[in-house]
């Protein structure tokens, strides 16, 4: 019965074969579309949508008409705050932000043929080379600060603290910030920065600057190296000496912000060629040597200090720590100035860190800071100088086995251990080797013990771990002994040669 009544409305035969589902949606959908584009068309204008009425030249159309074309194509509300154009009359006036003109003169400067009283945003277009730019194209305010800031290096040069305050003071921003990670100083806000580099002229009467880099790098960032030297009269910068003539190498980076203005200052010193040229500067490095070392900043300056230092400027910072090595070993920091001193030093000058361990190695072992500092002193020092160091820690060592930092000690002392010190700590190892070859941490200590022990300690522990085939296959199935189970066999295999 619905296929009689549509083909009574549709007229077709019902023989016909119908449209594709996808083609009927299609169909649709433009229907749809025509009714809805329609809507707002009066009814005689529906069948005239193809057609547009023509447009109206902008002095027939009505005000309210102009100022809605206006205001619709017009770009954004900072084209409005543009300053008259060049080629417009000198008698124009500013109508909602536009040139107007009381006559319809064509543009002398680009050709245009629409008049300048009714100029829109397209004939604007045709203006616009001849208009001045809302974004400038001269290069950013810090690149010509280069010059200022050589300017205030004058200052700085000739020792004029009061016009170096004032000149560096109007190049910073509110929020600037100097920064000298070596001596872990922040100084923020214009005033405090700018009295910072004027005291630290006062305090060196007869000092001394070279230039010898002032440039910019790709970011706009202005970078000065220069070589400093003088004598500091008052008690300003603590690594330096008072009374005594010194000399040493700074770099410095200058960041801008959108304004040219400076926002951070960075100082550092330069490890590049000889940090200080007189031994006298080591003296006061000494004096604060134990306080930068508990810094981040301090830290790295007193490292890089021991590698390009001499013997002996490196045997006076030295003198700055003793005593202290007990607390430094903990300290996040000051563990590295150790490490790093046992490392650039003959072992005799790293006595004073046996001497703070001494008693305390079980606690040090188990640290998770001092481990490292042991750690080091193992492999940099003697045997009979760590003799009543290692002696605590083999007479405990079956309470390290498991432990998380101490295990490394051990792992050490099999490792750089003497003779007598690794046989007796491959005894205590056989004693419960079963079960430390399948610990996680204790694993290690057993495979330390089958690569850098002797030979008939590496038989004895092998016989203890696997005395039957089937108890070396056993230990290649476990997740953890299967890498002991390796170690056996290369054990066995070494043997059997």
């Amino acid at each position: 019965h619905a296929q009689h009544s549509q083909q009574q409305q549709t007229n077709q035969p019902s023989h016909l074969p119908q449209q594709p589902r996808q083609q009927r949606r299609q169909n649709r959908k433009q229907v749809r579309h025509q009714d809805q584009s329609q809507q707002w068309l009066p009814n005689s204008m529906h069948q005239q949508v193809d057609e547009q009425p023509p447009l109206q030249h902008p002095e027939q159309q009505p005000r309210h008409r102009q100022q809605q074309q206006m205001t619709k194509g017009s770009p954004p509300n900072r084209a409005r705050t543009q300053a008259p154009l060049e080629c417009c009359s000198d008698k124009a006036t500013q109508v909602d932000g536009m040139d107007e003109s009381p006559g319809s003169s064509a543009c002398s400067t680009c050709g245009g043929e629409d008049s300048i009283r009714s100029s829109t945003w397209s004939s604007l277009a045709t203006c616009e080379d001849s208009a001045p730019k809302f974004f400038s194209e001269e290069k950013p305010l810090c690149i010509n600060r280069v010059e200022e800031l050589s300017r205030v290096f004058d200052f700085a040069k000739s020792g004029d603290a009061d016009s170096l305050y004032r000149a560096y003071a109007r190049l910073l921003s509110n929020d600037v910030e100097l920064i000298w990670p070596d001596i872990s100083l922040s100084v923020k806000g214009p005033q405090h920065v700018a009295w910072f580099w004027a005291k630290a002229v006062r305090c060196f009467p007869d000092l001394c600057l070279n230039l010898h880099d002032l440039a910019q790098d790709p970011v706009a960032n202005v970078k000065l190296c220069f070589d400093a030297s003088g004598t500091q009269s008052e008690q300003f910068l603590p690594m330096f000496p008072r009374g005594q003539h010194v000399q040493w190498q700074l770099h410095s980076r200058c960041e801008f912000d959108g304004s040219g203005k400076i926002r951070r200052n960075c100082v550092h010193f330069s490890f590049a060629a000889k940090l200080i040229a007189e031994p006298s500067a080591y003296e006061g490095l000494a004096r604060c040597a134990l306080a930068l070392s508990s810094t981040p900043g301090g830290s790295r300056f007193l490292q890089d200090t021991l590698e390009t230092a001499a013997t002996t400027d490196k045997i006076a910072l030295v003198r700055g720590l003793e005593g202290h090595a007990w607390a430094l070993s903990a300290s996040p920091h000051g563990n590295h100035v150790l490490q790093k001193l046992i490392v650039a030093l003959p072992s005799k000058w790293c006595q004073f860190i046996i001497d703070d361990l001494r008693g305390r190695a079980v606690e040090a072992a188990q640290h998770q800071k001092r481990c490292r500092v042991l750690e080091r002193l193992i492999e940099h020092c003697s045997c009979t100088q760590l003799q009543p160091i290692i002696e605590e820690i083999v007479s405990n060592a079956s309470l390290l086995f498991r432990h998380g930092f101490a295990n490394y000690i051990v792992q050490h002392v099999l490792e750089h251990g003497s003779e007598d010190q690794r046989h007796r700590m491959v005894l205590q190892i056989c004693e419960q080797a079963g079960r430390l070859s399948r610990h996680k941490i204790a694993s290690n200590v057993v495979r330390a013990a089958l690569i850098h022990g002797s030979q008939e300690d590496k038989e004895r522990l092998a016989e203890t771990l696997a005395p039957t085939a089937v108890e070396l296959a056993s230990l290649s199935k476990h997740i953890v002994g299967s890498f002991v189970a390796r170690e056996l066999r290369i054990v066995m295999k070494l043997g059997n040669e």
